[in-house]
């Protein structure tokens, strides 16, 4: 009936429970409920982390939680070192459990032993194509299993609608990282609209914050940085869906200045492609590629801007935190990016329009380099409502509290 039930649409909103049986879904009962979160990606990405963040977030919900790797043993979890790093930080549980695929019937087996074995009672999948794939085992099994949407997928097949629009149908809730992500569930996969929950990511704003003038001081000292440089910070998996090659491409197109640093955090499958383009761009004594890293938190103290030049994202948390340590970005007007850095929050560049043609020339990329670097005190307007607006509308507090809401009532209402 309506009325009847609370959707939480936005993290930020005031939480409430829904009458009825729900109110009867006490502590004690989470207590006794064990949640899995799956991801299936070796790789470091948002999807991962969230994953990690409610793993380990949760249990003070009084939830029993724990992550599951579909890649490796129980002596493999499966996890690249930085996101070990992040899970054993917050004490997560990590388990790894071999899974090929819904037809390989010796790993469906196996997952469906460790299911229950463990008595899991809640799963919730972080990765395609392995989200349907676990709704359908665990309907058969009568757990109850929810995924998550990180992306859009502009190149769906037909068949993979039909699927979606299946597996949609078998779980009781899918959910969006953001409105943009949530439109292309409805539209493109055909998800009935009673089936989405908009939940954005949220992200550690105490560990993410703002230098001290010492701590600023003394990251930049230690990257070699002197008071006069305008040093550029981007950390992101070198990936050709992060458009960096149109970045490498802006930059060629810089005027050269000696006060101009540039650095990119990270790793990926385009690694050596885009080092390759830096020695054939001449720009290669212009930049400098650090690895993947696991001090972000403290790169970003030293950075005066941070660079951003994605084709697209469903809710990008590497932005969110350069936000909340108060560094100023510049993004494309992508859709997703008007949806998150509104109110002057974010330097945005490119037509309304957003796309791959129009929003990634590299010139356009480029000019707006050049803009926020000689405008200080627009790099200070939008360094402090960038991390207004963060701390407002995506702590991590947040995140877990709408994914705990969600979870009650979904138990409540098997």
């Amino acid at each position: 009936m309506p009325g009847t039930r609370c959707t939480v649409t936005y993290p930020w909103c005031s939480l409430r429970k829904a009458p009825g049986r729900q109110n009867d879904f006490s502590m004690t009962d989470a207590g006794r409920i064990r949640i899995a979160q799956v991801v299936a990606s070796l790789e470091v990405g948002g999807a991962e982390r969230i994953a990690i963040t409610l793993a380990g977030g949760l249990r003070s919900y009084g939830w029993d939680t724990r992550l599951v790797t579909l890649a490796g043993n129980s002596n493999d979890s499966g996890l690249t070192q930085p996101l070990r790093v992040d899970a054993e930080r917050q004490g997560v549980e990590v388990t790894g459990v071999h899974y090929k695929n819904l037809w390989d019937a010796e790993s469906r087996n196996r997952l469906k032993r460790y299911f229950q074995d463990n008595q899991i009672e809640l799963v919730h999948v972080h990765n395609r194509p392995v989200d349907w794939q676990l709704v359908v085992l665990t309907w058969s099994l009568g757990i109850t299993t929810l995924y998550t949407r990180h992306m859009v997928c502009p190149d769906m097949t037909f068949r993979a609608r039909w699927i979606y629009r299946l597996a949609g149908g078998l779980a009781p809730k899918t959910v969006a990282v953001s409105k943009v992500v949530g439109e292309h569930l409805t539209k493109v996969e055909w998800l009935p609209k009673s089936k989405l929950e908009v939940l954005y990511n949220g992200i550690d704003t105490e560990r993410f914050r703002p230098p001290t003038a010492d701590e600023r001081a003394g990251k930049r000292a230690e990257l070699g940085l002197n008071d006069d440089d305008f040093f550029w910070f981007a950390a992101l998996r070198l990936d050709p869906q992060k458009g960096l090659s149109y970045l490498l491409k802006a930059i060629s197109q810089l005027p050269e200045n000696p006060y101009r640093k540039i650095a990119i955090a990270g790793d990926g499958p385009e690694g050596e492609e885009l080092k390759a383009l830096c020695k054939t761009l001449n720009i290669d004594d212009r930049l400098s590629f650090m690895g993947r890293r696991q001090d972000v938190s403290e790169l970003l103290w030293a950075a005066d801007a941070y660079l951003c030049s994605s084709l697209g994202e469903g809710h990008p948390i590497a932005l969110l935190e350069a936000m909340s340590a108060g560094v100023p970005i510049i993004a494309p007007r992508l859709a997703v990016m008007r949806e998150i850095a509104f109110d002057d929050s974010a330097f945005l560049y490119g037509p309304d329009k957003g796309g791959l043609t129009d929003s990634h020339d590299p010139a356009v990329i480029a000019e707006a380099m050049l803009a926020l670097e000689s405008n200080p005190a627009t790099l200070q307007k939008i360094g402090e409502r960038g991390r207004e607006h963060v701390v407002l509308r995506y702590p991590e507090q947040l995140t877990l509290e709408a994914h705990d809401e969600l979870y009650r009532r979904l138990l409540a209402d098997r």
